[in-house]
């Protein structure tokens, strides 16, 4: 995450790739993806607030089968 402070990235894109190539359910992939990107961002408020408070957009990236 320092290297995306020092490039000067504002946002990130988080591909859910379970959820596609390996067939976990859409909602649970989501589930701990949303948890472990909330779990981060909690750790970095206490330890890097200057990096947590650069951050403006975290995407995430599903892919559904049609």
């Amino acid at each position: 995450m320092s290297e995306f402070y020092i490039k000067g990235h504002k946002s990130i894109a988080i591909p859910i790739i379970s959820s596609g190539s390996y067939g976990l359910d859409e909602k649970v992939a989501r589930r701990i993806a949303y948890a472990s990107v909330y779990n981060f961002l909690l750790k970095l408020k206490s330890s890097n607030i200057d990096v947590f408070n650069y951050i403006e957009k975290i995407i995430f990236v599903i892919k559904k089968d049609l």
